[in-house]
């Protein structure tokens, strides 16, 4: 004969189910309190409308267990289970399991994502091998001291997930510098040239736009300290915009000859007053002689596409404003230093 259940047992076996499981009937069976304080009960610590703290979310899962748990025992009063209306016991329990789980699941998903945003918060202040060692750190700590009894669970895991992936990623890391970018420059011109007699040429000679120093004094002459800058070696941007505007027209255009600049530049490289790498017309480099035309000067339209010798920078001597240029630099006192 089966041994004689009581509450008291009852009760030390399901310590979750005292306010539920109120009587032992004839049959030795469990009677609970009725259908409405079941409804009730679960109602307020398993309500599905919103998520519940995770503690009640817990507490409600362990006593639908253990209330299905009886009814597998076959410990429940049949009469109990009878009176139940609209729906089995069972049924409803497993409804109810269903809804809490779902709840569950929101709530695990939720702490993940708000431990996986604070490991990204600390990966963000280390470098690639403190990253590392933190997260591996962390797999180590996951995974427990049974790696392989733990599979199953942690690979489930989103916060394992997100380690393994971010060990992945940072091991095979390569920390490529950013590429720098070489400047562009205005031109080198010797200083053995009289760079204030060859503004003032280009002026009275009309081919740049500007007062001679003789008209207004080299200190307060905006238009000479822009054309000196030019020639200066300093970067394009501390020019601030500035630029000499060449003036000399051409003959077959209503525009600037750019023409005569470009004789301007090939003379002065001829004369080893400009170095051979102002010059350089390779598109990859940002400081080519085009970029270096286009920022020191205005007034042109396709500079490289009006290049007369983009090989050997030769000058052309063709024009009489291409003579006269020639004409003007011979005019140069030119300092010869000993080497």
């Amino acid at each position: 004969m089966p041994a004689k259940v009581t509450l008291k047992k009852i009760h030390n076996a399901y310590p979750k189910l005292k306010k539920i499981v109120i009587d032992i009937d004839s049959y030795n069976k469990i009677i609970l309190v009725p259908q409405e304080q079941i409804e009730n009960h679960l109602k307020y610590i398993s309500n599905t409308k919103k998520t519940l703290p995770k503690k009640k979310a817990v507490k409600a899962k362990v006593i639908i267990d253990e209330l299905l748990e009886l009814i597998e025992l076959d410990a429940i009063s049949d009469g109990y289970l009878a009176t139940w209306k609209r729906y089995s016991f069972k049924g409803y329990l497993s409804m109810k399991t269903s809804a809490i789980n779902s709840m569950l699941f929101k709530i695990k998903t939720l702490e993940e994502m708000a431990e996986i945003q604070r490991i990204k918060n600390i990966l963000a202040g280390l470098d690639k091998d403190s990253k590392i060692n933190y997260l591996t750190n962390y797999k180590r700590q996951l995974r427990g001291s049974f790696p392989k009894d733990m599979n199953a669970i942690v690979e489930e895991d989103e916060v394992y997930c997100f380690i393994i992936a971010e060990l992945d990623y940072w091991r095979d890391f390569v920390d490529i510098k950013p590429k720098i970018e070489k400047p562009i420059t205005t031109f080198n011109i010797s200083e053995r040239i009289d760079i204030e007699k060859l503004y003032n040429l280009l002026v009275d000679h009309k081919f740049i736009e500007g007062n001679s120093t003789f008209e207004i004094e080299k200190n307060k002459n905006i238009e000479f300290k822009t054309f000196k800058n030019i020639f200066l070696d300093i970067e394009v941007k501390e020019l601030k915009g500035k630029t000499v505007k060449w003036i000399d027209k051409s003959v077959t255009r209503k525009e600037a000859n750019i023409q005569t600049l470009y004789e301007l530049l090939y003379l002065l490289k001829q004369m080893n007053l400009l170095p051979e790498s102002d010059f350089n017309t390779n598109n990859k480099n940002p400081d080519n002689l085009y970029h270096k035309i286009g920022n020191c000067f205005s007034s042109f339209k396709n500079i490289s596409k009006k290049n007369p010798d983009c090989y050997s920078f030769k000058p052309q001597q063709k024009t009489d404003r291409q003579i006269q240029l020639k004409k003007l630099l011979d005019n140069l006192t030119i300092t010869f230093t000993e080497e």
